[in-house]
């Protein structure tokens, strides 16, 4: 019954932000365009590709407070200290690497009016500055699920993406459409999900144990982490890098074709994503047999519930969009939903296998595949 909450929890997480998508998206396109709308998914790309790919300490993190779930307090405290200290050292080389990306992206390849370009090159300082700030999201969602603490995750996830759909939107309309602001108030969005989950991780983990930084357990989780960041940054390329192609060769306006039907389609995801996340920690702590028996059950119940999502998405395609967009569809969006929606389909078969070979501690054989 835990595991069926924990899903629950975690698909509300990404599944009430997703319905303030619907809602929010056809108002925020009028407000400022579909030019613009281009230019701010891309933005929003290179913060979600470099803040997600946390050097898998995060993902570390939740393995290893579940695997030593029985251990004492000072031990789980040792790993959660050493897990945020190390992503804080390495947050440099992530800040440093989003603003040599976005800066040569933005500058040179990517197609757009004027305005648009000056205002996302004027706003890359904002991202390199607040990817450290994001990057400790995985570390602290990640020892919250490691003790399936999900419903502080998710409550965290649902203010935080619902926030950063709105507060933008909110913006566009009293101050108007500069990508400058709707930057700005995003990153606010994402800042306030973040300290929701310090106070519980203060409690469970660290009150009343001192700093403590631990060279064996960072050298587990680095090892760990290793292979997950490379799972992460191939995993992420593999799915951004055809909207960041079609920005530099066919524009904004044809990135906002693209984008428009891919973020609904991908958000879908959430429902074997939701499900192989609460597994995780289950599958870290139980013995070899009984995870193995769990992961296949899993698998079953997991494309059970997702295969017929996507024939419905698949064949109303056209008239969910034009209900949706209205005049403002590209007729290009709706064979775009479709082929992602298929893409989406074969990716959720993977979903358990994937955190099942992670959460038995074999991150290298998911890295390499």
């Amino acid at each position: 019954m835990r595991l069926v909450k924990n899903t629950l929890y975690s698909a509300a997480g990404a599944g009430v932000p997703l319905l303030v998508t619907i809602i929010t998206l056809p108002m925020l396109i009028a407000e400022i365009g579909l030019e613009r709308y281009g230019g701010l998914a891309i933005a929003w790309l290179f913060l979600g590709y470099f803040t997600s790919a946390d050097f898998g300490i995060g993902r570390a993190v939740t393995q290893r407070v579940a695997s030593i779930a029985t251990a004492d307090k000072d031990a789980r405290a040792a790993v959660v200290w050493t897990g945020l200290i190390t992503l804080l050292g390495l947050s440099v080389l992530l800040s440093a690497g989003l603003y040599i990306a976005a800066s040569w992206y933005f500058s040179g390849l990517f197609q757009a009016g004027e305005d648009v370009r000056t205002e996302l090159e004027a706003s890359v300082w904002m991202l390199a500055l607040s990817a450290p700030i994001l990057g400790l999201f995985g570390v602290l969602s990640g020892a919250l699920m490691g003790v399936e603490r999900f419903a502080r995750v998710s409550i965290s996830a649902i203010i935080s993406n619902t926030s950063m759909q709105l507060l933008p939107l909110v913006a566009a309309i009293w101050f108007g459409p500069d990508l400058r602001l709707l930057i700005a108030a995003a990153l606010f969005a994402k800042l306030a999900g973040i300290l929701l989950l310090v106070l519980p991780v203060v409690r469970l983990f660290l009150l009343g144990r001192s700093l403590a930084f631990s060279v064996a357990e960072a050298r587990v989780l680095g090892q760990f982490g290793s292979w997950v960041f490379v799972s992460v940054l191939v995993g992420m390329l593999i799915v951004y890098l055809d909207r960041l192609t079609i920005g530099a060769v066919a524009g904004a306006l044809a990135a906002a074709a693209y984008v428009i039907p891919f973020q609904i389609a991908n958000r879908t995801m959430l429902v074997p994503f939701a499900f192989s996340q609460a597994l995780f920690p289950r599958l870290a702590s139980d013995d070899a047999a009984l995870a193995v028996s769990r992961g296949k059950d899993a698998t079953v119940l997991n494309m059970a519930v997702y295969t017929p999502i996507t024939i419905l998405l698949i064949a109303g395609a056209e008239p969910l969009l034009v209900l949706w967009l209205g005049a403002e569809l590209d007729p290009r969006s709706i064979l775009v939903g479709q082929i992602v929606m298929t893409g989406c389909w074969l990716n959720a078969a993977s979903t358990v296998a994937f955190s099942f070979l992670q959460a038995r501690g074999q991150p290298k054989f998911a890295a390499v595949l």
